[in-house]
């Protein structure tokens, strides 16, 4: 029910670009961190501090997962699992190196927020001058087909660069209540922000 991700973008769009997700291979990290100097073995093991919001099932099994895949490749892991004012403020004051996200991007496909340096979901602060370059232009750009490739190189730089971990892409997803008026499919995908509630229906 999911593909490895290797952008801010829907499955198949014609922005997607067409590379390989990065390899997984905890014994190539733990090689690569010896050779940096960080080896468990000599009590000198790299330390992560991870943050997550807490009450998201699908973000604590991957963070089990993850923290199986670190203790194969020599790396300490401290899982931090906060609500979500707390988390804000852990991330504002810099105390993590890691931070788990389930994110949903736009249906019109607009990567910006994620790439661009004043992006707001941009968590990590990462800055290159051409991503900002890109993420802009592509804005301006009125011409469909060269919007999709303006944005395709973005998300090559990205792949390239590395400034978030992207893991996979959800490729289901259900609605189970009756309620909900007007949830079609269109050419990108579900997008609940045309679905609606009557107002008899609504929770007080």
């Amino acid at each position: 029910a999911a593909r490895p991700a290797a952008a801010h973008a829907k499955h198949g769009a014609p922005d997607y670009p067409l590379v390989a997700p990065h390899p997984f291979d905890p014994a190539a990290a733990r090689r690569e961190l010896r050779l940096a100097g960080f080896d468990a073995e000599a009590g000198t093991a790299l330390r992560v501090v991870l943050l997550m919001p807490q009450g998201s099932e699908p973000l604590r099994r991957i963070a089990d997962l993850f923290g199986a895949a670190c203790q194969r490749a020599g790396v300490v892991l401290e899982v931090r699992a906060c609500e979500f004012a707390v988390l804000l403020d852990e991330r504002r004051e810099g105390r993590w190196d890691g931070l788990l996200a389930w994110q949903t991007f736009d249906a019109w496909g607009d990567p910006h927020r994620f790439l661009h340096s004043q992006g707001l979901d941009n968590f990590g602060g990462w800055q290159h001058p051409e991503a900002d370059l890109l993420a802009a232009a592509a804005q301006a750009e009125l011409d469909s087909q060269r919007r999709h490739a303006t944005w395709r190189e973005l998300h090559l730089l990205a792949h390239r660069e590395q400034p978030a971990a992207l893991l996979v892409h959800p490729m289901v997803t259900m609605l189970l209540n009756a309620d909900v008026v007007d949830a079609e499919p269109g050419p990108l995908g579900l997008s609940l922000e045309r679905a609606w509630v009557p107002a008899h229906a609504h929770r007080r």
